[in-house]
């Protein structure tokens, strides 16, 4: 949805291209765009001048002759733009203004969501949606901004976006507005403080400016002028630049979803100050990811283990016969459970499999997060998790890492375990390729030399 750079430029184009003109003609192809009733729009509006075009928030402003207005909302993929009289009508034209001097003005919307009303100028602020709209970033006052978002629980990447508190904030410029004022965006906004929110307002402003002289950023549908790109997206520092290095300090960016929106932002540049640095890490059997778990733990890093979680879990009376229940006495012996029939009973039988993971993968993530609040929140922990991809605990890490090795090498390592490679093959996790290059910022292959694989990672700056 554009958003308040692209509407400013909208409206900007549309005051050059209308100013002066008068309407001759309306013709309403999708009467339930049209909010007041196409009678009263029509009757309002025939005859009149358009005198100029502005914006608040993401709302068009048409000012026209004799006190009369039109508010408009471009929605998802609204778009104006002139066309000459008697060219063909548009597959998704949804309202048409003839103008005196061979021009027609059309609205066109592929997705059909975007309004128009028509209204007395008296009229545009007594009610909503402008009565209910906050004001933009350079005309707000700090210390309401902050009294209002220091109410809120809820994180500040939505207050940022919440149009009654600030008008024009959408997905983008929210991303690239805590990228610059370095906050977090899933901190509650109660934690936000008065500082950080005039940083906040001072960003969004400057980006928010500069989008507009660049003509806004053309994501998706949104273009100024038929046949013309806006030039903002070619200068943003990280919304839609997952997983890529941040531009400050190399550290991978990450994509979380907020309140439904995808959301990227620096884990290291934007740390939360109420929680420690988690890196996570997956990958396939035999990989390397406890090499590398092993390795941050030497460098002071606190290390949590899935796998080690497991094995208590396996010790734990409780648990020992509830998976007797499941895979059969023969499991179990001498009140212990035998992990290599386990092993053979969950790769032989996806129900036996599909049970002992309801069992043991709850209690196996509500332990780690358990021992991740345990740690000091300046501190940082690399947690190793087979099955973290997909997981309630995925979002909580900071950076994802993923470890893979060539088959041949995996085998060998687990031989060399005294596992029997296609019994522990059958029950590993399966990685789709694709996921795992979007959710993961950090890919490494673990199938060379040991030395060489710890001097990888000792070369990345970051960790």
């Amino acid at each position: 949805m554009p958003e308040l750079p692209e509407v400013r430029t909208v409206a900007r184009t549309l005051d050059r291209l209308l100013k002066g003109k008068a309407i001759e003609g309306i013709e309403i192809y999708r009467e339930k765009n049209v909010l007041d009733g196409k009678d009263h729009f029509v009757s309002l509006l025939f005859g009149k001048r358009f005198l100029s075009v502005d914006s608040h928030g993401k709302n068009l402003l048409f000012h026209l002759s004799e006190g009369t207005a039109i508010l408009a909302h471009l929605r998802m993929e609204g778009k104006y733009f002139l066309r000459d009289e008697g060219e063909e009508r548009g597959k998704h034209d949804i309202l048409l203004f003839h103008l005196a001097g061979g021009k027609a003005l059309v609205y066109q919307d592929v997705r059909k969501f975007g309004t128009l009303e028509a209204r007395k100028e008296e009229e545009l602020w007594d009610r909503p949606p402008l009565s209910l709209l906050g004001p933009e970033p350079w005309d707000a006052d700090p210390g309401e901004i902050y009294r209002k978002m220091h109410r809120s629980k809820k994180p500040v990447k939505e207050l940022l976006m919440d149009q009654r508190i600030l008008a024009g904030i959408g997905n983008i410029y929210a991303d690239e507005s805590l990228f610059e004022a370095k906050v977090h965006p899933l901190r509650p906004g109660l934690t936000i403080t008065e500082e950080e929110t005039n940083l906040l307002l001072k960003a969004a402003s400057s980006i928010m400016k500069e989008a507009i002289e660049r003509g806004g950023s053309t994501i998706k549908s949104y273009h100024p002028e038929k046949g013309v790109d806006g030039r903002m997206q070619l200068f943003l520092k990280a919304y839609g630049h997952g997983n890529e290095p941040c531009p400050r300090c190399g550290f991978p960016l990450r994509r979380l979803e907020v309140g439904g929106r995808g959301t990227t932002f620096c884990p290291l540049c934007q740390k939360d100050p109420g929680k420690p640095l988690l890196i996570g890490v997956t990958g396939t059997i035999a990989s390397g990811k406890s090499t590398f778990s092993h390795h941050l733990e030497e460098k002071g890093y606190t290390r949590i283990s899935a796998d080690e979680i497991v094995r208590d879990l396996y010790e734990n009376p409780s648990i020992i016969k509830q998976i007797g229940r499941i895979a059969g006495v023969n499991a179990v012996e001498g009140g212990r459970i035998r992990k290599d029939v386990l092993l053979r009973k969950m790769g032989e039988d996806p129900r036996i499999r599909a049970r002992v993971e309801k069992l043991v993968h709850p209690r196996v993530f509500k332990e780690i997060l358990s021992r991740v609040k345990k740690i000091p929140h300046e501190g940082k922990a690399v947690v190793e998790v087979p099955l973290l991809l997909g997981s309630p605990i995925e979002e909580t890490m900071d950076l994802v890492v993923f470890v893979h090795a060539k088959e041949e090498m995996v085998r060998e390592r687990l031989l060399a375990r005294g596992k029997d490679p296609r019994e522990a093959l059958k029950v590993s996790p399966r990685f789709d390729k694709g996921e795992v290059r979007r959710k993961c910022g950090l890919i490494l292959d673990g199938s060379g030399p040991l030395s060489s694989f710890l001097e990888e990672i000792d070369g990345i700056p970051y960790l």
